[in-house]
């Protein structure tokens, strides 16, 4: 049986397609894809910069139907966008659902930039 790959769509919070994540930050990244409800199903949202990878499942997705259109909420942490590289990442989709099918959306690309502090940054209490 032939399947086609669902088209996916990533967006930062903003929700405008194409926009730019920074390492070091902590964003939250929007996937959108078309024609599926995947709220029963396994997901993995996962983003690659050359040889690095980060991968997000289980508590760390927020899994959502928008019409017929499954959306995905996934917060990156400051230590994982540090691992990625600077320039093009690769997003995609991974899933299962109860009958064992696997499947997996196309890919879409956001652009990573870098930052000069390249370290996790706390946030400092007044000390008054």
């Amino acid at each position: 049986m032939y399947h086609r790959n669902p088209p996916l769509f990533a967006m930062m919070e903003s929700t405008r397609e194409g926009e730019e994540m920074y390492q070091g930050t902590t964003p939250a990244l929007v996937l959108r894809v078309k024609d599926k409800d995947l709220t029963e199903a396994t997901v993995f949202a996962s983003i690659r910069t050359g040889t690095n990878v980060v991968t997000k499942t289980g508590e760390d997705l927020t899994v959502t139907t928008d019409d017929e259109d499954t959306l995905i909420v996934c917060t990156l942490t400051q230590n994982e966008t540090l691992k990625l590289n600077t320039g093009d990442a690769l997003v995609q989709v991974r899933y299962i659902t109860s009958d064992g099918n696997a499947y997996a959306t196309t890919k879409a690309k956001l652009n990573v930039n870098d930052v000069i502090y390249k370290n996790v940054i706390e946030y400092a209490e007044d000390e008054a």
